[in-house]
């Protein structure tokens, strides 16, 4: 675990993110300014593939802050590179780093972040969904605008502000496009894009696979019966992803091709599903050369659809709908209603 000082609960650390900290300069930044912050014992750290996180407290600007603790020092300098790389760039729903700090007594890199809050999936809004896709796709069309994968997209990466909008964190797996290959099976499973088990994928194409498992985890209310509940499941399998298409297509991308505009008086379900559908489909490509590209998706009907065209898809309307029978759809040979 993080130490600190034997007999302190509380440290103060340098802003300055350009130099290490020495033990001179450790309770100011460069401007002579303060910096203090508690660790709260009450909050259970947290351990990831490469790092420790504890929750603390800025007792001079009066919030939550996290500290994302390191080891390795050269991981450590990928990330503080990368953080830098992301702000000098304005990439935007990124998280931001607050201030950086190494331990006199460890020598363990120490990142701060500020604290967010998890977004709360549960009854979403198919709108929603929206807005969170096209924050989401928008920032992974200026990462790969600046050769950069993210390589670990999944909904405990995505976090919220106050004001709700999406925040992408955890850029540790982070890496530079075209150099060399990108880790054999790097990301976390039941995200993972299929051409990173190969051994040669050294492109950005991986995060519109993982960004299109966590749509479907999202659509999954509103697209039933089509096998989105096993998204995002640790011991996924392409079969599993290939029986997901073949439903997608069947139930609702065939049907809106034969139906156009007047889908909704057939089946029940409100065009703006089929869009959602299709895009799923699009972005789950086990192909990358196959799958859409961050610019095409923000183009996509359901990315560009008014606010009007969600008419009907809140979540307890549309659920309700669902078990009332309102909303059927065709399957083969035959019309199956929803129960």
């Amino acid at each position: 675990m993080l130490i600190l000082h034997q007999n302190f609960s509380s440290i103060s650390i340098s802003k300055s993110i350009d130099k290490l900290c020495s033990l001179e300069d450790i309770n100011v930044n460069e401007n002579g300014e303060k910096r203090s912050y508690v660790i709260k014992h009450d909050k259970e750290p947290m351990e990831t593939y490469c790092s420790l996180i504890f929750f603390a407290y800025d007792e001079i600007h009066k919030r939550d802050v996290v500290f994302k603790q390191i080891k390795d020092i050269e991981w450590a300098k990928k990330e503080l590179a990368l953080m830098k790389k992301l702000e000098k760039n304005n990439v935007p729903n990124t998280i931001k780093l607050l201030d950086y700090y190494i331990d006199e007594e460890t020598g363990d890199h120490i990142l701060i972040f500020p604290y967010l809050k998890k977004i709360n999936t549960y009854h979403m809004n198919l709108v929603t969904v929206q807005k969170l896709m096209k924050q989401l796709i928008s920032t992974l069309k200026c990462l790969n605008d600046l050769n950069i994968a993210h390589l670990d997209i999944t909904l405990s990466n995505l976090m919220c502000d106050e004001n709700d909008n999406l925040i992408l964190i955890d850029f540790g797996l982070s890496l530079d496009c075209g150099l060399k290959p990108h880790p054999i099976g790097c990301g976390t499973p039941g995200f993972i894009a299929p051409e990173l088990y190969d051994g040669t994928c050294n492109t950005c194409t991986p995060d519109v696979y993982s960004s299109g498992i966590v749509f479907g985890i999202l659509l999954e209310p509103y697209i039933p019966k089509c096998g989105l509940e096993n998204l995002g499941g640790r011991y996924i399998r392409s079969d599993i992803i290939s029986n997901m298409h073949d439903s997608l297509l069947e139930n609702y991308i065939y049907q809106s091709n034969n139906f156009r505009r007047s889908v909704i008086n057939i089946t029940g379900v409100p065009v703006i599903i089929y869009k959602a559908a299709d895009l799923l489909y699009k972005m789950t490509q086990t192909d990358p050369l196959d799958r859409i590209k961050p610019s095409e998706i923000l183009k996509h009907p359901f990315m560009t659809a008014s606010e009007a065209e969600f008419e009907l898809t809140t979540y307890d309307n549309y659920i309700e709908r669902l078990h009332s029978k309102l909303i059927k759809t065709n399957t083969t040979r035959s019309i199956e209603f929803y129960s």
